[in-house]
């Protein structure tokens, strides 16, 4: 008995650090071998290559206090490609000649949870509403995603909950579909959600409300030498929910959310403002052998 529990102990890689407790070390490593052909396009030097892409996930978890970190790491093998490329006048300069190796700490996150709080530093995933308003998502855990890096509070008690979020965009930087690394963008998102809760015996009902404002990177032309087209880009979404997720003995859930969008911007010295309007709703009724959506 003595002989499991010590290896069980040593499996879980826990291990007690001074003023925080007990502490579990997590590592998943991710590893994508690509080959690609001919994608039938105009560019030639984008073809007959293979890549690695490697990913480490770490993590360490405390009782209220957890670290997350992603180390993305791409090399392309381009022995065909990389050949033509070096016979080009411009050499890697060439627009055409994107394929390059990557090395990044892709998400860094520092999240403390003292009971109904949460307060992060670093990258998150964050949706307003069912995603209409803001969506900043994974799609899968080998796809694309999206993260806020900066600030954020959330406070999720019985009856109560809100959050504030500040920060810049931090989307993956590899493009799936042509591998080529993207540049991080700029843009800058702050906002927040409320929500109150009714009790569990009026049927959990919520309302909602959430705001938030984008100001988006004024990109600089490709020659450095013509001004951008567009300035001073922003959006603003402001909008409401209700939820009643356990109606008819939880038989029913219910869910409708509106939103108001306003998009401002400045073409050469005229100001532009267009708004918009989005609504979601949904109805599920789950019976013991049947589901309508």
């Amino acid at each position: 008995m003595g002989g499991s529990a010590s290896a069980r102990s040593q499996d879980d890689l826990s291990f007690e650090l001074p003023g925080i407790g007990r502490t579990t070390f997590s590592l998943t490593n991710t590893t994508i071998l690509r080959y690609r052909g001919d994608n039938y396009d105009a560019n030639a030097f984008d073809d007959d290559f293979g890549s690695l892409y490697e990913r480490l996930d770490l993590a360490l978890q405390a009782d209220a206090v957890r670290v997350e970190s992603r180390i993305d790491l791409f090399v392309p093998h381009t022995v065909l490609v990389e050949s033509r490329c070096i016979d080009r006048p411009l050499g890697t300069d060439d627009p055409l000649c994107y394929l390059d190796w990557d090395l990044r700490p892709e998400r860094l996150t520092l999240r403390w949870e003292p009971r109904d709080w949460t307060i992060e530093a670093g990258d998150t995933q964050i949706v307003f509403g069912r995603g209409l308003a803001l969506a900043f998502r994974k799609v899968d855990l080998l796809g694309v995603d999206n993260a806020l890096r900066g600030g954020h509070v959330r406070y999720n008690g019985s009856n109560f909950r809100f959050g504030l979020h500040g920060g810049v965009t931090n989307p993956q930087n590899i493009d799936p579909i042509d591998l080529r690394i993207i540049r991080e963008p700029e843009d800058v998102v702050l906002g927040g959600t409320m929500g109150v809760v009714a009790p569990t015996e009026m049927g959990g009902v919520t309302l909602g409300m959430h705001a938030h404002r984008v100001m988006f990177e004024d990109v600089d032309s490709l020659d450095g030498v013509t001004p951008s087209r567009f300035e001073g880009r922003a959006v603003d979404v402001a909008g409401w929910s209700a939820e009643a997720p356990a109606l008819a003995d939880g038989q029913l859930a219910l869910y409708f959310e509106a939103n108001g969008l306003r998009r401002t911007q400045r073409l050469v010295d005229e100001d532009q403002v267009d708004t918009g309007r989005g609504v979601y709703g949904s109805a599920q009724l789950q019976l013991t052998n049947l589901t309508l959506l």
